[in-house]
C-alpha cells in the first residue's frame, strides 16, 4: 500500500498500521469527501477484481458502475453530513463475472487530528451465501405452503417447543370446522378427544408418537380427532419433521378415514356373513358330493344291470340271425337285434350325460381327417336315412385343412345326434352337412359346421328348450318319431367341451339348420399323410342328385383328378363317345338316375364294342342282393354307398390305376367297406382253450355259443374261486374274465392269478368282460392286471379284436369286422 518505512517512528507506526489492515480478511476502504478512494486492502482489491493501487483515486462508479455506485454514495453522503456511522446495511451487486453478490458494509466518518471530516473509511463483509440461503429457505417455505394448501388432505404444522399449531390448510379448516386463525390458537390436545380407541390417553400417545417422528422414524397411524362441536372424525395422520433451524416442527397430513371405517365395518360384516356363507356351501357341497356318489353309484349299478341282460339279448339274436331262418322270422329277429340296439344307445346318451354333467369327461386328442369322420359318419347313417327316403350329402370347404387334431370321437357324436335327427324329423328330403374355416391362426382353427334339414322344423317359442336335457320341441314327437332329447343336450356340452357354440335356426314345415363351432389344433408335424398320385385320371360323374356329384368332384379335385359331372345318363354316353380318342374315363355312376337307369347306361356301354373296357364304379344308395349279381354280370369294378368317404372313392381309383386290368372287373371289397373275408379269417384264428369266467346263464349260453362257433374251446366258471382253482389245475390261452361275481370278484381274482403267475413265471392273457362301462372302470381293470377290456353288451368285432391281439398275430383283420 506504501512504501517501505525509514527509520522514523511514525513512519514504522503507519506502515504497522497499513499492514495490519491489509492482513483484514474483510474488504476495508477509504474515501475523501470527493468519494475517491485513497486506501484499500487486498481482500477490497480482490472483490473488485482490481489490483490495490489501481483502486486509488476511482470513485464507486468507476468499479461497479454507476447503478451500484448509487447505493454506496447515498450512505457516504449521510455520514459526512451526519458525522454518524452507519453499520451493517446490505448491499446487493454483482461480482467480476457477473454473478449476483450481496455485502454487508459499515460506512465511518474519518477525521483528521483536529476532528475535521476528512472522508469516509468503510468495512465490507461477503453474505452471498447466508442470503442465498435465505432466498432458497424461503423459497422452499412458500412452495411448501403452496402444497399444504392445495394438498387433498387436512395439513397443520406444530411447533413441538411451543406444544401449539402455527399453521392449517383450508382442508384442515373444513375437517374441523373451525377458521385457520382459530386451529392456530388451540392446543393439540384440543383437537382431540382425551382418550384414544383402546382407552389409551390421548397426551401419553400423542407424545410418544411425535418423539419417534422427530427421531426420524416414519410415522402413519389411525387417529380419532374431534371437530369444534365434539364430533369423533376417524383419521389416518402421517407425521413428517419440517427442517426450520433449531425449530422442531412437524408437519401432520390428515386424512378423514370416515369411509373406510364404515367400510372396514361392512367389511368385517360381510366377511363374518361370508364364512357362514362358506360354511353352508361346504355343507352343501359335501351333501352334493355325497348326492353325486349315490347317482353314480345308481348309475353304475343301472347300467351293470341293463348291460348284461342286453350282452345275452344281442348275443343271442345275432347267433339266431347267422342261422338259417325265413323272411318273417329274420324280420322279427331284426327288429329285437334294432330295439336292443336302441336300447343301448340310450344307455350310453345317458352315462355320457353323467360323465360330461359331473366334468369327468376328457378329450381324445389326435390327428384326424375332418372329410373322413364326417364321411364314416354319414356312413354309418345311410342305411337308417334310405329307409326314410332321406338323401345324405356333405361338403367340407377347400380352405379347410385335411388334417387336424381333435376328438374324432367326439366329433362324429355330435354330427351323429344333429344328423340322426335330422333323418328322423325329415320324410322324404335331404340332410346336408356342410363344414367352413370360420377362424385360423397360429394355434389352430375354428370350424364352422351346419346339419341343415327340410324336415318338420321347430316353432321359435322351442328353440331354446331343445338343449335342456330330456326335452324335445314337442312332446308329441318323442311318441311319433322317438328318442329322448338327450342328443341335444349332449352335444351342446360336447361343443362347449370343445371352446365353440350351439345353435339353431328353425321354421315349421321348412326344416332346421343347427350350427355349431369347434377349436381344432394343428395336426403333429411328424405324422406324414402320403397320398396317391391320381392326377393323370379322368373321372365322370352320373347323378342326377346335384349335390352328390359336387360333393365327389369336390373330392376328386382335391387330388388333381378331372371331374366332369353329369346328371343324365344321355349326356354321359355322348362324352364317352367323344372321348374314345383319348384315354378312356372312369365312370361313376348312380343305379337311379331320372330318365336312363344308371344299369341301362351300363349295359349299353358293354354292349358298345369300343366303350366296353370303360372302368365302370356304380354309386348307390342301398344295394339288393340282386343289383349285386347284376354288377358282377355287367363287370362293374366296384361298388360304392352314398355318402362316399374321401379314402374310400380314392383307394378305389388308387387301386384301378394299379391294376390296369382290373376295368371291368368286379371286386367286392372296394365296394362295401364290410369285409366278409376279414370275417372269415376271423372265424379261421388258431383255435383257443379259453377260460369263461361268467355267472350269468344267458351270458354263458351266447359267449359259449359265439366262441365255439368260432373254434375254441370253452371252459366255464361261475365266480371268481371257481376260475383260480381252474386255472391252478389247467393252462388256458386267455381268459375272459367278468367283473361283479359271486364269491369273489373278477378284480380280486385277476390278483389271485397273477400272484400264482410270479411263482411260475408265466403269464396268461385276461380280457375284463364286462358291464361295468363308467367312467374309470377300465383304468380299474388294468391297474388289477388285465390286459384288455370289453364292455358288455360284447360286439363281435370288440371280442374277436381283444381275442386276436392276445391270442393270435393276425389281430389287424379284426379291425374290418
Amino acid at each position: 500500500m506504501t512504501e517501505k518505512p525509514d527509520s522514523d517512528p511514525s513512519q514504522s507506526d503507519h506502515f504497522l498500521l497499513e499492514s495490519l489492515v491489509d492482513s483484514i480478511p474483510d474488504p476495508v476502504f477509504w474515501k475523501d469527501r470527493d468519494g475517491r478512494f485513497v486506501g484499500v486492502n487486498s481482500a477490497f482489491a480482490e472483490i473488485v477484481g482490481y489490483p490495490q493501487q489501481d483502486c486509488i483515486g476511482k470513485t464507486d462508479a468507476d468499479l461497479w458502475g454507476d447503478e451500484v455506485a448509487k447505493q454506496f454514495v447515498g450512505n457516504e453522503q449521510e455520514v459526512l453530513r451526519t458525522g454518524d456511522p452507519i453499520l451493517n446495511q446490505e448491499e446487493e451487486l454483482q461480482d467480476k463475472d457477473g454473478r449476483p453478490m450481496w455485502l454487508l458494509v459499515s460506512n465511518m466518518p474519518m477525521r483528521d487530528p483536529q476532528g475535521q471530516l476528512i472522508g469516509t473509511c468503510g468495512i465490507t463483509r461477503e453474505i452471498t451465501e447466508k442470503k442465498l440461503a435465505e432466498i432458497e429457505l424461503r423459497e422452499s417455505e412458500a412452495r411448501i405452503r403452496l402444497l399444504i394448501k392445495h394438498a387433498p388432505d387436512a395439513c397443520v404444522t406444530l411447533d413441538c417447543d411451543e406444544g401449539r399449531f402455527i399453521d392449517a390448510n383450508p382442508l384442515a379448516e373444513e375437517l374441523f370446522k373451525m377458521s385457520r386463525e382459530q386451529i392456530v390458537k388451540c392446543h393439540p390436545a384440543e383437537l382431540s378427544p382425551p382418550f384414544q380407541p383402546g382407552n389409551v390417553p390421548t397426551p401419553e400417545l400423542a407424545n410418544e408418537m411425535i418423539e419417534m417422528a422427530l427421531s426420524g422414524k416414519r410415522m402413519v397411524f389411525d387417529w380419532v380427532h374431534r371437530d369444534s362441536t365434539g364430533q369423533p372424525i376417524p383419521c389416518e395422520v402421517r407425521l413428517v419433521p419440517l427442517p426450520h433451524g433449531d425449530r422442531r416442527l412437524l408437519q401432520a397430513t390428515i386424512a378423514d378415514i370416515s369411509a373406510r371405517k364404515t367400510a372396514e365395518a361392512e367389511l368385517t360384516g360381510a366377511r363374518d356373513s361370508l364364512r357362514e356363507a362358506n360354511r353352508e356351501l361346504r355343507r352343501a357341497r359335501d351333501i352334493a358330493e355325497e348326492a353325486s356318489r349315490v347317482k353314480n353309484d345308481f348309475l353304475a349299478n343301472v347300467s351293470h344291470e341293463i348291460r348284461t341282460p342286453m350282452n345275452a339279448i344281442i348275443g343271442m339274436t345275432d347267433l339266431v340271425l347267422g342261422t338259417s331262418l325265413d323272411a318273417v322270422q329274420r324280420d322279427y329277429v331284426q327288429t329285437v337285434a334294432d330295439s336292443a340296439e336302441s336300447l343301448m344307445s340310450l344307455l350310453d346318451q345317458v352315462l355320457d350325460f353323467s360323465r360330461i354333467d359331473s366334468g369327468t369327461l376328457d378329450l381324445d386328442i389326435a390327428d384326424l381327417d375332418v372329410r373322413e369322420v364326417i364321411g364314416a359318419t354319414l356312413r354309418s347313417l345311410s342305411v337308417k336315412a334310405h329307409g326314410r327316403q332321406v338323401e345324405l350329402a356333405w361338403h367340407v370347404d377347400a380352405l379347410v385343412p385335411r388334417w387336424l387334431a381333435g376328438d374324432a370321437a367326439r366329433v362324429r357324436q355330435i354330427l351323429m345326434n344333429l344328423v340322426g335327427n335330422g333323418i328322423k324329423f325329415t320324410e322324404l328330403g335331404e340332410v346336408f352337412v356342410d363344414v367352413q374355416l370360420d377362424e385360423r391362426d397360429a394355434t389352430g382353427v375354428k370350424l364352422l359346421f351346419s346339419v341343415r334339414d327340410n324336415g318338420i322344423g321347430i316353432s321359435p317359442d322351442k328353440l331354446e328348450s331343445i338343449f335342456s336335457a330330456f326335452g324335445q320341441a314337442d312332446t308329441s314327437s318323442t311318441r311319433r318319431y322317438g328318442g329322448t332329447g338327450l342328443g341335444l343336450a349332449i352335444s351342446a356340452r360336447l361343443v362347449h367341451a370343445m371352446d365353440g357354440e350351439l345353435w339353431v335356426e328353425s321354421s315349421v314345415g321348412e326344416g332346421s339348420a343347427f350350427f355349431f363351432t369347434i377349436y381344432m389344433q394343428p395336426a403333429t408335424p411328424q405324422v406324414i399323410h402320403e397320398l396317391p398320385d391320381l392326377t393323370h385320371l379322368e373321372v365322370l360323374v352320373a347323378d342326377s342328385d346335384a349335390e352328390s356329384c359336387r360333393q365327389i368332384a369336390d373330392q376328386l379335385k382335391q387330388h388333381g383328378v378331372s371331374c366332369t359331372v353329369f346328371e343324365s345318363a344321355t349326356s354321359v354316353l355322348k362324352a364317352l363317345k367323344e372321348s374314345v380318342s383319348r384315354r378312356l374315363p372312369v365312370l361313376i355312376c348312380n343305379p337311379e338316375m331320372n330318365g336312363m337307369a344308371g344299369f341301362e347306361l351300363i349295359e349299353l356301354i358293354r354292349g358298345d364294342e369300343v366303350l366296353s373296357r370303360v372302368p365302370t364304379i356304380l354309386l348307390a344308395s342301398s344295394m339288393r342282393s340282386e343289383d349285386v349279381q347284376r354288377c358282377k354280370k355287367l363287370g362293374v369294378a366296384a361298388q360304392l354307398f352314398k355318402p362316399v368317404k374321401p379314402n374310400e372313392l380314392v383307394n378305389v381309383l388308387s387301386a384301378m390305376t394299379t391294376h390296369e386290368d382290373s376295368a371291368g372287373t368286379p371286386n367286392e371289397e372296394w365296394g362295401s367297406g364290410i369285409s366278409k373275408k376279414a370275417f372269415q379269417a376271423g372265424q379261421a384264428m388258431r383255435p383257443l382253450h379259453i377260460l369263461l369266467v361268467e355267472d350269468g346263464k344267458a351270458n354263458q349260453t351266447m359267449a359259449v355259443g359265439l366262441l365255439t362257433k368260432w373254434g375254441h374251446r370253452v371252459d366255464v366258471a361261475e365266480d371268481g374261486n371257481q376260475a383260480v382253482e381252474a386255472y391252478r389245475k389247467k393252462s388256458f390261452d386267455v381268459i375272459l374274465m367278468d367283473v361283479q361275481l359271486p364269491m369273489m370278484d373278477g378284480l380280486e381274482a385277476t390278483r389271485r392269478i397273477r400272484e400264482l403267475e410270479a411263482e411260475s413265471r408265466t403269464r396268461v392273457p385276461i380280457v375284463a368282460m364286462t358291464a361295468h362301462a363308467m367312467e374309470g372302470d377300465r383304468q380299474r381293470c388294468l391297474a388289477a392286471g388285465m390286459d384288455d377290456y370289453v364292455s358288455k353288451p360284447v360286439r363281435k368285432p370288440e371280442l374277436y379284436r381283444a381275442l386276436g391281439a392276445l391270442g393270435d398275430d393276425r389281430s389287424d383283420i379284426a379291425n374290418n369286422i
